[in-house]
């Protein structure tokens, strides 16, 4: 892109013409590996305006459609059912790790009982609200930061909303409240490798690390990622030494929030089971889900074309070719690829897993769009003229058009098929808490953890949706024994949901079942 085009975004025509080429000219004479600081204007110099109306509107849009409003939580997924649960449970003393599994980190749970405090998840609408906001201010500071364009920074900051509408639709997923975390992360290694930050930065960048850790487990690849792709450019740069300093002030960091955590977890010893159930489980179950069904891989490929992140494969190449200063989108391809290659194979594989592909996605579109705009001579000196860049619609087609109507598709599609399965949880939910006391456990052998909910029992394994799980031997083998304690006074089954035989054959000799005039579901209770 040419350096007169983002200037020019700063100072249109006018007599800031001669003022922005002297500018442009004292920038391009500092390389970016230079340790001085560098000439290129910071967000506060340039008074960027954030454009609040479309921040604000479109987050409080996500947040009133969220799964967290009562009247919308018939509509949660497994996951998002389960963290409705575990904000719940929490406030109820019930502690994440130990009485029921988690892989999120311990932030999150926390923000979910916060959210849940006054026994109902309204509260956890306003926290969704809040860190959409975070997000999108962040990620238009971001894209302005690289492109110096405010036409493409709105552009690209509508399409961050409808993506993360598209694939985080209900909310209530970690990588949500993470993403604030991540992209002050990746915001600092991208005004690093501009040369317009200072290494003592890197104390905080751990910090952002941690906290994004400690929400969202999975968000540490972009600090594991930056680690490598600082250890090359500073190895290029010979800059070894300051490297290494680089790498413990991040460690430093990282650390002064982790051990704080740490406390919470030596206070309820869960932090051998916080460990297992939020590192080693992800990794060991890597590539699970493929094996019995490319279902997930078929989705993600059609919602990763939906979103426009697809093209993004493109445009980042394009973009590569036409910088300036190429480590910044070299490394945001391949972080884009890394993410999106995890992404799939996760397990249990959810939609949300893309929500970290959006940032660095978009970013590189918005990289080439700022490409296109071509710098044209003028025969006053005092005037810049240029052509405006390509559209985002222009470049995506109609797929923009098709993510309005999944949008719109999606939620419509669960109303009608999920009706009847909605209807008969009620009903099982009631039955339940009409028949059994307060401190009296449930299982709901289901892909939703609403019967919990509805009927204020709390499960008695700590597997509380056992769909996402079953893929594992050894959590089957766990879930096996758990429920052969006979600690559920009542049983739910979901007749959709394949059952293991060791359980059915359980279920037909410790219980008996309840006719209660189902179709989607079966309840038994203890003999």
């Amino acid at each position: 892109m040419s350096e007169y085009s983002r200037m020019e975004s700063l100072y249109p025509r006018g007599k800031h013409g001669r003022k922005s080429r002297l500018r442009n000219e004292k920038r391009q004479e500092v390389p970016v590996e230079r340790e001085e600081k560098s000439s290129r204007l910071s967000l506060r110099e340039s008074r960027i305006h954030l454009p609040w109306g479309i921040i604000f509107g479109l987050s409080a849009l996500m947040a009133v459609f969220s799964v967290a409003n009562p009247l919308l939580m018939r509509f949660a997924d497994s996951l998002q059912s389960q963290n409705l649960y575990a904000g719940a449970a929490m406030v109820a003393n019930y502690i994440p790790y130990l009485d029921f599994f988690g892989t999120d980190g311990l932030i999150f749970y926390l923000l979910t009982m916060l959210g849940n405090f006054w026994g109902s998840p309204w509260l956890l609408m306003g926290i969704q609200f809040v860190f959409t906001i975070w997000s999108g201010a962040l990620f238009y500071r971001i894209i302005w930061f690289l492109t110096y364009h405010d036409g493409i920074s709105r552009q690209i900051l509508l399409a961050f909303y409808l993506g993360l509408a598209c694939l985080g639709w209900g909310g209530l997923y970690a990588s949500l409240f993470a993403l604030p975390f991540v992209l002050n992360g990746l915001s600092f290694m991208l005004r690093y490798l501009s040369g317009d930050t200072r290494d003592e930065g890197f104390i905080l960048f751990g910090l952002n690390g941690a906290l994004a850790f400690l929400i969202d487990p999975k968000s540490i690849l972009l600090w594991l990622m930056s680690f490598v792709f600082l250890a090359v450019v500073n190895w290029r740069w010979k800059r070894k030494a300051r490297g290494f300093y680089q790498f413990l002030a991040t460690v430093l960091g990282f650390l002064l929030i982790v051990y704080l955590a740490g406390y919470y977890t030596v206070l309820y010893q869960n932090i051998g089971a916080a460990i297992e159930q939020t590192f080693l489980y992800p990794l060991t179950t890597l590539g699970l889900s493929l094996k019995t069904s490319f279902l997930p891989l078929m989705i993600a490929a059609g919602l990763v074309l939906v979103t426009g992140l697809l093209t993004s494969l493109v445009y980042g190449v394009m973009a590569i070719v036409a910088s300036d200063n190429k480590p910044i989108p070299i490394f945001l391809y391949l972080l884009f690829l890394t993410t999106a290659i995890l992404a799939v194979l996760e397990t249990p594989f959810s939609v949300s897993n893309l929500i970290p592909l959006l940032p660095h996605g978009l970013l590189l579109t918005g990289l080439y769009m700022a490409s296109t705009i071509k710098v044209l001579p003028s025969d006053d000196d005092e005037f810049i003229d240029y052509t405006e860049p390509k559209s985002y619609v222009a470049l995506n087609g109609f797929l923009p058009i098709l993510a309005l109507l999944y949008l719109v598709a999606y939620p419509a599609w669960l109303w009608v098929s999920q009706a009847r399965v909605q209807e008969e949880r009620l009903l099982v939910a009631q039955h339940i808490a009409a028949n059994t006391g307060e401190d009296e456990k449930i299982y709901a052998w289901d892909n939703s953890a609403l019967v919990y909910l509805e009927s204020g029992r709390w499960a008695s394994a700590a597997y509380i949706t056992p769909d996402t799980y079953l893929v594992d031997e050894d959590k089957r083998s766990d879930l096996n024994l758990a429920l052969g304690y006979d600690r559920a006074s009542y049983v739910v089954v979901n007749q959709n949901q394949p059952m293991l035989d060791s359980f059915a054959n359980h279920l037909a000799k410790s219980y008996e079942e309840i006719d209660l005039n189902l179709h989607e579901f079966k309840v038994y209770r203890l003999k």
